[in-house]
């Protein structure tokens, strides 16, 4: 499988798949730099390439200069009828990477035929992804278990956020 590129006008995004040289099953999306297609974003699928790790790396538009709230809102009601509804960093965290979820597809899908049981535990692969990574998400809310929303704040995993925190999701 080779690279790949994704604009909006297209495919509905912008985006560059960068798949690793061997057979793997491990995806990570990415958002580096300004581009998905600019030196920090090679880089990093680079490193997660040779990881073993296919890369999906994402922009708000071709060399959008640091416009990162990106728009999967504008999705809701066309063809993919429900998404994520996503706020970036609501709770003004200073570190890391924070946002919330306050809709998610795969929880009405699983609420509408009966596989909320199952859901929290396809939800914990956020936090397999993360630690792989040596991140930390510290989520203690989540549609799958009633809350309303799903929170998250992934740090580097030797931070003292991350050390301190008890019982997440």
């Amino acid at each position: 499988m080779r690279k790949q590129v994704f604009r909006i006008e297209s495919d509905g995004f912008n985006g560059a798949w960068y798949p690793a040289s061997v057979q793997s099953y491990r995806g990570l999306i990415i958002m580096l730099g300004d581009s998905s297609e600019d030196r920090m974003a090679k880089t990093g699928a680079k490193w997660l390439n040779e990881q073993g790790i296919h890369v999906m790396a994402m922009s708000p538009d071709k060399k959008d200069y640091g416009h990162h709230n990106y728009p999967l809102e504008r999705f809701r009601g066309n063809a993919w009828r429900n998404t994520w509804k996503i706020r970036l960093n609501p709770e003004n965290h200073s570190k890391g990477i924070a946002f919330v979820y306050d809709t998610c597809p795969l929880n009405d899908f699983a609420r509408r035929h009966g596989y909320i049981d199952f859901l929290p535990k396809l939800c914990y692969i956020d936090q397999i992804t993360c630690s792989a990574a040596h991140g930390k998400l510290i989520r203690h809310k989540t549609l799958a278990d009633g809350d309303g929303e799903c929170n998250y704040w992934i740090l580097g995993d030797k931070t003292s956020e991350a050390l301190s925190d008890v019982g997440s999701k």
